[in-house]
């Protein structure tokens, strides 16, 4: 009985260091996706789009970290609510109204981090001056998330085209 018990505690005492060693690994346990969290970061993705489809720059902005970032496929970032601000800014309609572009987003994957969460997610731009509507480019993002106290924002987006460059 007594090495029974021996053997037992050897057994649980190698599964905890073991589980120790792959925690220490891992960078810490995921946090887990309520259905609740994943609809609030689904929301964040389609207000992003119409904030840059109907040229609110300020609801676009809202979407991210105070110091997100987001990589254009050319690698360059911008960095910060004033500098995404501006960068919205100059990619609005002359004399305001929507853009003739549309955002076409599906296929969304979230995966809970130790921070919070990824996604990727499938993107079609619609070019909507042509009869019918043309697709002038595709790809995926590849984004990070976190929640904040004004609930779940965008960290990092980068921009991923294809083909791939």
């Amino acid at each position: 009985m007594h090495r029974h018990m021996i053997v037992v505690a050897a057994l649980l005492g190698m599964a905890l260091a073991g589980s120790g060693w792959a925690h220490a690994q891992g960078g810490g346990t995921a946090m887990h996706l309520t259905p609740a969290d994943k609809a609030e970061i689904r929301h964040i993705l389609t207000s992003l789009n119409q904030g840059a489809d109907f040229n609110d720059s300020d609801l676009w902005v809202s979407q991210w970290t105070p110091d997100g970032s987001w990589t254009r496929p050319d690698g360059e970032s911008f960095v910060g609510h004033d500098r995404l601000r501006e960068y919205r800014r100059s990619t609005r309609v002359p004399g305001g109204g929507a853009s003739s572009r549309r955002h076409w987003t599906n296929g969304v994957v979230l995966t809970p981090t130790a921070d919070g969460a990824t996604g990727v997610t499938y993107y079609m731009l619609l070019d909507i001056s042509a009869s019918p509507p043309t697709v002038s480019s595709a790809g995926h993002y590849e984004d990070v998330f976190v929640r904040t106290g004004d609930g779940w924002r965008i960290k990092q987006r980068i921009i991923k085209p294809y083909p791939s460059e």
